[in-house]
């Protein structure tokens, strides 16, 4: 109750759509807690997801900045945007397109990706939170991923307390469902407060 973390899966239904834009997986974590901080949560995600599946004017990679530039601009022009400190909101977000993946973070959210039992962090430059200037750039890092393959997008707040082992442990061993369950029982257990954000992705085999 007193974190104003967001999420968001899409997953399109068209065929075309899957095939140029991937599904869509996002979490906004909020170092503010309160109405007014879900709100912005909430507006950069939608946010995100309308401008990315909107843009067809270029690739994943591109199309990803394009949309969290847009959401920068929205908040910070919009009411649920004001009082918010530079930076305190992040935003993990991921694409997977059959087995391409395209991973992004700024401020405090984090992605991980489990493989072979081992926890693989994407390979690019943190960048400061929302709300950022219009210099505001947005690393993409691009990979594969393949069956039995975990994707992990968490708040960093959550990290610190749970801790990177446990975080990895939960998905190897566990349902993505019941991963999450698992990692969130550890955060209220130590004492956790604040943002708690986790989305759990795991790749397999459809028949």
């Amino acid at each position: 109750s007193n974190s104003a973390d967001t999420m968001l899966v899409t997953e399109p239904a068209t065929g075309s759509k899957v095939r140029s834009k991937g599904n869509l997986y996002l979490i906004v974590s909020s170092a503010r807690i309160g109405g007014r901080a879900r709100d912005a949560a909430v507006m950069v995600a939608d946010t995100i997801r309308r401008e990315y599946y909107y843009d067809e004017s270029a690739g994943v990679p591109i199309c990803l900045e394009k949309a969290v530039r847009s959401a920068n601009r929205k908040l910070r022009s919009s009411r649920e945007g004001g009082g918010l400190p530079p930076g305190g909101i992040g935003v993990a977000m991921a694409v997977i397109r059959t087995n391409e993946l395209y991973v992004a973070t700024i401020g405090g959210a984090e992605a991980y990706l489990v493989r072979a039992a081992r926890l693989l962090v994407p390979d690019h430059t943190q960048q400061p939170g929302l709300p950022a200037d219009d210099a505001l750039r947005v690393e993409v890092w691009r990979g594969e991923i393949a069956v039995g393959d975990s994707l992990l997008l968490v708040s960093r707040n959550l990290t610190e307390v749970v801790g990177t082992e446990e975080l990895k442990n939960a998905v190897v061993t566990l349902h993505p469902q019941s991963a999450v369950e698992h990692l969130h029982h550890l955060f209220v257990a130590a004492g956790g407060d604040g943002p708690d954000a986790v989305l759990a992705v795991e790749a397999t085999e459809l028949a």
